[in-house]
């Protein structure tokens, strides 16, 4: 992938690698182009998706949330304990 130096396109290639995601500075010019046709035909690692599980993205918003609350753990139990004693 070729793309600017800007958003969340340094996180993508700091999670892929740099074998996967190519960036560029500035505005987007010929030479930046042929590096990058030359780039992409090169051999390279294969390519893990692993960041962008979902079971990952899960654990890692739900640990978020948690951080947020720090007593959410307390109220998650006591909240299943209570619904618990009504059934």
């Amino acid at each position: 992938m070729l793309g600017p130096r800007m958003g969340s396109l340094p996180e993508v290639q700091q999670l892929v690698g740099e074998d996967w995601v190519r960036l560029y500075d500035g505005q987007l010019s010929r030479s930046h182009l042929a590096e990058a046709i030359a780039w992409a035909a090169a051999p390279r690692r294969p390519l893990s998706m692993k960041p962008f599980s979902w079971p990952d993205i899960a654990k890692q918003t739900l640990g978020f949330y948690k951080s947020l609350n720090p007593h959410a753990r307390n109220l998650l139990r006591m909240s299943t304990a209570a619904r618990n004693r009504k059934i």
